[in-house]
């Protein structure tokens, strides 16, 4: 509101120029929403947008989530108008746009109708799809970008290689490791701490400490990439001997270390002593990942206390307080937390309210299941099927069969752990002839059991010979033998890619 009334207290008429000197005030304080309002006071005051002026405005969009899809539509419109997307740089910037606000297939369509492309434009594709967990398709891109002849920097390797993060994607990422050594990207820090991280995800923290030691010039960045590498796979003890060096050599802390530190399976007291000898207990995300930690190993009074002491709240942290609560059964404190919520205006997510539903132990609080039910209702939150995974198994939990039956059908889409779901939920209770109708109609739907599926189904056959023997025959089917067809079932991904396809790909290059 002061911005508006300084433009119109300014003159009759500002110029563009002026337009501008705003718009750059905008990025350096990351206030998009304030940025969008100048712009309407632009076309407001008649003057013609120029290619600047669109750059500038779609830069002043670093905090993507103030940003509603349908405002982004208030920026492209004009900027079609004007002719102005034809500018390489402009278009780029609406791409990367479009990609932080997760509409990829738009970004892709922009992409395509791009008149020229400069290695930017490819990097925001590549670095957008990776960020939105589209890796084949990064991966995709990067085989078209040198097939068009265009060099990768090393910043498309960066945006690149977390799309590799992925076990199953093992060979691409030692592919891109070899193409980075070929062209000498590889020297660079930033590639180096990527590649670190990629092969800590692998497991192989050999070649994640080699790299690591290559470093001539290690930043904090680079410290805590090793630190997070050893921790995430359960190596603490290497992590702290890192840290330690990293001490050592005077390299300054920051939150990112001290999260860094945090893997599920240790005690959170030690670094929380730290961090509040370094100060950085005052820190927000570190105050989080510490409260989320000590309600993980159990403490969850300590982490409602260690909340509630600091100023700033968040709906992660008291997510994890709720999910605590919920696992020991305290349905009365899960009950306390979620009115605290109501109070301060949280609304819960898909993540609190599945934990809560699986925290319902019996019929006795069924009517707390109920409130819930209709909280989500009410929220729009029973349209995600994670959430109506979670109702299905709580209406299990509580006796009310037919109530989970009805849930499970009104699903305009059942992915194979909805039917999971409604399959365990009949085993458990003891309706194993509904399980098996169950399982039958998920064949007729085309989708094929995992080791969950199985696994649910021979519970329920344990005791009903006609079953057991309908079992083996449907393990002969899809390739058991009633012993050992559980770990004989393969999950394929459709985000797999061949590797023998992406090394013919690479060689050609």
């Amino acid at each position: 509101m002061n911005l508006v009334s300084h433009v119109c207290l300014s003159s009759p008429k500002p110029n563009l120029s002026f337009f501008h000197s705003l718009l750059k005030s905008h990025i350096e304080t990351q206030s998009p929403k304030s940025a969008l309002v100048l712009f309407r006071h632009l076309l407001q005051y008649n003057l013609k947008p120029n290619d600047l002026t669109f750059s500038l405005l779609l830069k002043s969009f670093t905090s993507i989530p103030l940003i509603e899809k349908l405002e982004a539509n208030q920026i492209h419109t004009p900027l079609l108008k004007s002719g102005f997307d034809q500018f390489v740089y402009v278009s780029t910037a609406l791409l990367d746009f479009y990609m932080k606000l997760g509409c990829v297939y738009s970004a892709r369509i922009l992409f395509d109708y791009m008149p020229e492309r400069d290695v930017v434009a490819w990097n925001a594709l590549i670095c957008g799809y990776s960020r939105n967990r589209f890796d084949v398709d990064a991966l995709d891109i990067f085989v078209k970008m040198l097939r068009d002849s265009f060099s990768p920097h090393q910043s498309t390797l960066v945006g690149l290689i977390p799309s590799c993060g992925r076990r199953e994607f093992v060979f691409q990422g030692r592919s891109i490791h070899g193409f980075g050594i070929k062209t000498g990207t590889d020297l660079d820090s930033q590639v180096k701490n990527a590649l670190t991280y990629m092969y800590a995800k692998f497991g192989d923290l050999e070649a994640a400490e080699l790299l690591f030691e290559e470093l001539e010039d290690k930043s904090v960045v680079s410290w805590n990439t090793m630190i997070g590498a050893y921790a995430g796979n359960g190596f603490f003890n290497e992590s702290m001997i890192v840290f330690k060096r990293m001490v050592e050599e005077k390299v300054e802390i920051n939150p990112v270390t001290i999260m860094s530190l945090l893997p599920e399976n240790i005690s959170p007291e030690l670094i929380h002593c730290y961090a509040i000898k370094t100060g950085l207990i005052n820190n927000g995300s570190v105050v989080t990942s510490l409260v989320c930690l000590y309600a993980k190993c159990g403490g969850t009074e300590l982490a409602e206390l260690l909340y509630w002491s600091f100023p700033q709240k968040n709906l992660v942290s008291l997510t994890a307080i709720v999910s605590s609560y919920a696992e020991k059964g305290n349905i009365d404190l899960v009950v306390e937390c979620f009115s605290r919520m109501q109070q301060m205006d949280m609304k819960l997510d898909s993540v609190a309210m599945v934990s809560i539903l699986q925290g319902i132990p019996d019929p006795a609080y069924m009517s707390i299941g109920i409130a819930f039910h209709g909280y989500a209702l009410k929220n729009g939150l029973d349209n995600l099927n994670l959430v109506s995974n979670g109702l299905i198994s709580m209406y299990f939990k509580v006796n009310d069969i037919e109530a989970a039956f009805s849930l499970f059908n009104e699903m305009p889409e059942k992915p194979l752990i909805s039917w999971n779901s409604v399959i365990s939920g009949c085993v458990q209770a003891g309706r194993a002839s509904d399980a098996m109708k169950f399982f039958c109609q998920m064949k007729m739907f085309g989708l094929n059991p995992d080791a969950i599926t199985v696994a649910s189904l021979l519970t329920g056959s344990t005791d009903r010979w006609s079953e057991a023997a309908q079992m083996r025959k449907i393990m002969r089917d899809i390739g058991g033998d009633g012993t050992s067809g559980v770990s004989q079932i393969e999950v394929t991904s459709s985000q797999e890619m061949d590797p023998d396809l992406y090394r013919r790909q690479l060689l050609q290059f």
